[in-house]
Order: structure tokens, then sequence, then C-alpha cells
């Protein structure tokens, strides 16, 4: 193709959007479009990698639907490419959730799309086993633990005896029921209690 066509296919292609879609001018879109190349049908971008002081390739990920994924104890949703990936190497079996900045690391040497960092950062701060590692601030440490992720999954119960019952019904114990994750206590008097 020439470069009077690619000019002319920018143009239409520009005008079929309504013009503002495409930002920058001509000129500005083909001088970005030198930082990619397509090697069998896929699109790769230029990035110059500092260990290595060179400039490789990276494949850049469409931002498309891939399939559902079912967030445990929640709902389906749908789960592009990108977030296949980040799935893979923040949540797979071999990675571990290794973190937002380790994550990026490993991902950037393979894969690009605009805003990379932005989503595995959002990924991560809604990572459900990442967040019960690192606490929420504002709760103590009592109420983080993944036992206490809903009401009246973990109760804590006493009994107390009373020796000078007041009730004239004859009951001296009390037993006390504490949910661990509400904090909602009840109590009852009871006759007797076995032991």
């Amino acid at each position: 193709m020439s470069a009077v066509d690619t000019r002319r296919a920018i143009a239409d292609f520009r005008n079929e959007l309504g013009g503002n879609s495409v930002r920058g001018t001509i000129d500005g879109v083909l001088e970005f479009a030198k930082e990619f190349e397509l090697v069998r049908g896929l699109l790769f971008k230029h990035v110059f990698d500092a260990v290595e002081h060179e400039v490789q390739l990276r494949l850049c990920v469409p931002d498309q639907s891939h399939s559902k994924f079912e967030y445990p104890g929640q709902h389906w949703k749908n789960l592009g490419y990108r977030e296949r990936l980040i799935l893979e190497y923040h949540n797979g079996p071999l990675a571990g959730h290794i973190g937002r900045e380790r994550t990026y690391e490993l991902m950037s040497k393979d894969y690009w799309w605009p805003g990379m960092y932005e989503s595995i950062r959002r990924w991560c701060r809604n990572c459900e086993t990442c967040i019960r590692e690192r606490g929420i601030s504002g709760v103590t440490s009592f109420s983080r633990t993944q036992y206490y992720s809903r009401p009246f999954r973990v109760l804590q119960y006493d009994t107390v005896e009373c020796n000078n019952p007041r009730d004239e019904s004859g009951k001296k114990y009390i037993l006390t029921v504490i949910c661990c994750f509400s904090r909602c206590r009840d109590r009852q008097a009871w006759r007797s209690c076995k032991r």
C-alpha cells in the first residue's frame, strides 16, 4: 500500500467515526504506527527493554470479551483477553498473588496494551485474597480472617454461673452468644447447664 493510499484510508476511517474519535493528525497517526509491527497476523509493539538494552516486541492484547468467569460467592462476569491474562499471572496456581508490581513486571515482558499498569492495579486492588492478606485499614486483626467474611459463620459462646440468682424462676446460668462478623450479641438465662 502506497503512502497516498494509507493517508486516504486513515482519512476515510476518521470520517466514518465522525472525525473526533481518532485524535491527532494523519502524520501523527502514521508516526505512531511505526511503533507497531504485524508478525504472522499478530500485532506487536516495539518496546525498549532497559535490562536488556534493546528494543523488543510485546504482543498487543485486544480489549474484547474472551469467556465468562465466576467470582466465588458472587456472579458470572465477562472476562476479556486482558483480564484472562491478569487472572493467570496474578491468581494462577503458579503465581500465588504476587502483588501489583511483580504482576506488572512479569506481564510487561510479554504483553502490552494502553493502560496496562492501571488494569493490573485495579485487578489487584479488588482481589479478595490480596485484600485478606494485607487487611483493610480501620479493621482489627480479629475480623480479618476468612472465617469472619459473613454474618453467623463463626459464633463465640460462653456460659456464666450466677451464685446469687435474682430471678425467682431458678435460672442461675447465662448463655452469651456473639457473632464474630457483626459483633451482634444475644444472651439467655438457663436453669441448668450440663458440661
